[in-house]
């Protein structure tokens, strides 16, 4: 809940310019926040629930009151901002009132509503797991998609459950998660879920199946792609397919691997190729690779990885140990879809080198996302980073140690 789903003031407030010459406007005090959070202008009462998530000391507890005041604002975007709040500050005592908002009558307060429960609730998934049951949809959905951060008893249980939920969106948000928080463990229940009657829900299943080494869903990815509708859905399988195509599909892959075709589809087309075994598609990639311009060499980087083509790795490997690359985020998410063990030890090493917190901050979450899909595969040292604190020590027999000193 970092982000705010909902803009808080119009254009030429608040940081935001109408036009050149208008200077932009302060987000307000908290002083001024208590003050406003009580006002007739909507746009400020917009900036005060944001800006009371910041409340302390003596000023928390009536930050508190006036955001659930606003809970109850006549402007859906007050509502929305007021309960991220309220979740940001994981304000003790509100949670029955957030609750309340789950039927509000906007959607994306409602949304608001389910994504504050989820942080109110900490480590206990049982207030969101009751919202898996809830009759509006679109809250059952939001539901599903806050429980895998959540994890604990009943999860992977309520998921597998939405799986036959009768809304699509519930039941391709309860396959997401099952995919990316609990890879390799559902299997089953998600090749069942290539036969669901919805298109969207049939290619998530695919997805992640194909993602940890399962080309139970090619068929499925197949025929989307044959299907030659280029939209997102297609864009999503064709980049899926890569890694889970075979010698005989590899005509199809080619009609795709050159020029006037889009540069993102043509990486794609070239990685998975190379994956095949196809000389003339490795060396483009590598040139591809080596390009001046970083954004052919981060596409490269990124079908290497959907499409798992390990012998490019060591390319991979030279962008994550430069964390001022300017494709460093690139190649993270890459070696997570690439999914290969030995990936850990760059991560691990680049890590134990960072002097900036929020590159240790990045290479910690990426290690917590690959240690995930590779599960039991994963190695010690990657799992111990994935929980590891700034200014802490990683050794090498996987434990963690306490804080270090900072150097004089």
């Amino acid at each position: 809940m970092t982000r705010s789903r909902t803009t808080p003031n119009p254009q030429g407030h608040a940081g935001n310019v109408a036009f050149p010459w208008l200077p932009a406007m302060q987000a307000p005090t908290i002083e001024a926040a208590l003050r406003d959070a009580a006002g007739a202008r909507v746009r400020f009462r917009r900036d005060a629930a944001f800006a009371l998530r910041d409340a302390a000391g003596e000023q928390a507890g009536p930050a508190v009151a006036a955001l659930c005041r606003l809970l109850d604002d006549p402007d859906g975007a007050v509502r929305a901002l007021a309960l991220e709040s309220l979740g940001v500050r994981g304000a003790p005592g509100v949670l029955e009132a957030v609750l309340r908002k789950v039927d509000d009558g906007d959607e994306v307060v409602r949304a608001a509503a389910v994504e504050a429960v989820a942080a109110l609730a900490a480590s206990d998934p049982a207030p969101v797991l009751e919202l898996v049951r809830h009759e509006k949809p679109d809250v059952r959905a939001a539901a599903c998609g806050e429980l895998g951060g959540l994890g604990g008893p009943g999860v992977e249980e309520a998921l597998v459950g939405a799986l036959g939920d009768e809304v699509a969106d519930v039941r391709s948000t309860a396959a997401a998660v099952l995919g990316w928080w609990y890879p390799g463990r559902h299997t089953g229940e998600l090749r069942g879920a290539l036969e669901d009657a919805d298109l969207g829900v049939r290619l998530v299943a695919a997805d992640h199946l194909a993602w940890v080494g399962d080309d139970a869903g090619r068929e499925v990815l197949l025929r989307i792609v044959q299907g030659g509708v280029r939209d997102e859905i297609w864009e999503q399988a064709f980049a899926r397919l890569v890694r889970v195509a075979r010698p005989e599909e590899a005509g199809l892959l080619a009609s795709y691997g050159k020029w006037p075709t889009r540069r993102r589809r043509r990486a794609l087309a070239l990685a998975g190729l190379a994956r095949l075994g196809d000389e003339s598609a490795r060396f483009q990639l590598r040139k591809w690779l080596g390009h001046p311009d970083p954004r052919h060499r981060g596409e490269a980087l990124l079908a290497v990885g959907y499409a798992g083509a390990v012998e490019f790795q060591p390319e991979l490997e030279q962008e994550i140990a430069r964390p001022g690359s300017p494709l460093f985020q690139v190649a993270l998410l890459a070696a997570v879809q690439m999914a290969e063990p030995s990936l850990g030890a760059v991560i691990v090493r680049t890590a134990g080198e960072a002097a900036d917190r929020g590159v240790f901050e990045e290479l910690s979450s990426a290690a917590a996302d690959l240690a995930r899909v590779l599960g039991d595969g994963a190695p010690r040292e990657l799992v111990a980073l994935a929980g590891a604190e700034f200014g802490g020590r990683v050794p090498d027999d996987g434990s963690e140690s306490g804080p270090e000193p900072p150097d004089a």
